[in-house]
């Protein structure tokens, strides 16, 4: 029987510190037809909050989860941390929100009946570990203090993010019993 210290030593990639990244699928957004882009204008950050939110976005842009931009017809306040996107004042229902299926869990339960081995999986900052494709890139926007930013990972809080990662768990788990 192999040690979890084997298993780290046989896989030092999956345990490494930083956030993952999923290179099988992108994720999209997409926004219903006709819709009007909408730009807000940043919530007001208490002077207390200042060094707290730049080092976040900071960590954001080091990670490639947050790209700084010049300029875009989008944008949505944050809400501090962890920095939270408020896409509820705007984007979200201007969004064809995905509906995919997920799977109850007394479904899962019946799936796993007469297993022997089973994993837990906890993926950390998980939505964060989907890229986006460009189009939606231009569209996650959000507004600070110290400037606009396009996300280039998912955030959590796009109304489609719980449907896109179902899909994106779905496809990177396909074929394991």
């Amino acid at each position: 029987l192999r040690t979890q210290n084997d298993v780290c030593a046989e896989f030092p990639e999956v345990f490494e510190d930083g956030l993952g990244h999923c290179t099988k699928v992108k994720a999209h957004v997409e926004l219903k037809d006709g819709v009007v882009p909408v730009f807000r204008k940043p919530f007001p950050l208490a002077f207390a909050m200042h060094d707290a939110v730049e080092k976040e976005l900071e960590r954001y842009v080091d990670m490639g989860v947050l790209t700084p931009i010049d300029r875009s017809a989008w944008a949505a306040s944050i809400v501090t941390i962890p920095i939270c996107a408020d896409f509820s004042t705007g984007l979200n229902d201007r969004l064809m929100v995905d509906s995919y299926p997920i799977p109850r869990p007394e479904d899962l339960y019946q799936a796993l009946r007469g297993g022997k081995t089973f994993t837990k999986l906890d993926l950390s900052e998980a939505y964060l570990q989907v890229e986006l494709d460009e189009e939606s890139k231009k569209i996650l926007v959000i507004n600070t203090h110290k400037g606009l930013y396009h996300y280039n990972r998912l955030p959590f809080s796009v109304a489609s993010a719980p449907a896109i990662f179902q899909k994106v768990m779905v496809t990177m788990l396909a074929g394991i019993p």
